[in-house]
């Protein structure tokens, strides 16, 4: 999963808004979305070993609602943006 600041959330939320005509509601929920893309305790990440499906961030938005309506639209927005493509992840391997 690549990890998200609060702005680049806020700027998919601002788009996911301005297309479904809904508003932010809660922008610490919003924050809480970045903040789970690249959560560390003590220093060690939460996703250190394993990266989270990308239905783990769609549920996780949900969850907070964010957003007036349309979460569901965040959340797969979110989850496309965070999770590498398979010829991203091809490339990686090469040059890595």
């Amino acid at each position: 999963m690549r990890p998200l600041t609060a702005e680049q959330v806020l700027l998919v939320a601002d788009e996911v808004c301005r297309v479904f005509g809904c508003h932010v509601a809660d922008y610490g929920r919003l924050a809480a979305c970045a903040a789970a893309t690249s959560a560390h305790f003590h220093g060690v990440a939460v996703w250190e070993h394993r990266s989270p499906t990308p239905g783990y961030l769609e549920d996780l938005v949900a969850a907070l609602a964010p957003l007036s309506s349309h979460n569901d639209a965040l959340g797969v927005a979110l989850a496309q943006i965070c999770t590498p493509s398979t010829s991203a992840r091809e490339e990686d391997e090469r040059s890595g």
